[in-house]
């Protein structure tokens, strides 16, 4: 499942995520796909999920948090559509840029007026 959240600041984006992580999956060994848009963000992100998820208490944090995906969106978004693997071989990924690119002149092909 997708869950897209939005928040004026960091640490309001922080609490949402940490109590969906909370909630175990199906398949303990299936990672957690997270997307970040920068290095920094994904650092500073896995840092706050160790010191909030995996502490022993919360004036510790101590913790560790594992078996996570850091992706950047565009990564995520490749990773999406990749999901389906048949569909992405009759078709191709349509917004992968030389596709896209042959999309747009026939476009502007068909309507040259």
């Amino acid at each position: 499942m997708l869950n897209l959240v939005v928040a004026e600041s960091l640490l309001d984006l922080v609490e949402p995520l940490t109590s969906e992580l909370l909630h175990p999956q199906d398949d303990p060994f299936a990672p957690e796909w997270i997307s970040a848009p920068t290095v920094a963000m994904q650092r500073w992100l896995q840092l706050e999920l160790a010191r909030t998820l995996g502490s022993s208490s919360a004036r510790t944090g101590d913790g560790v948090a594992a078996n996570f995906i850091m992706k950047f969106p565009n990564a995520l978004r490749q990773a999406v559509l990749l999901a389906d693997a048949v569909k992405q071989e009759e078709t191709g990924d349509p917004w992968r840029i030389d596709s896209l690119v042959w999309a747009i002149f026939w476009v502007l092909d068909k309507h040259q007026d």
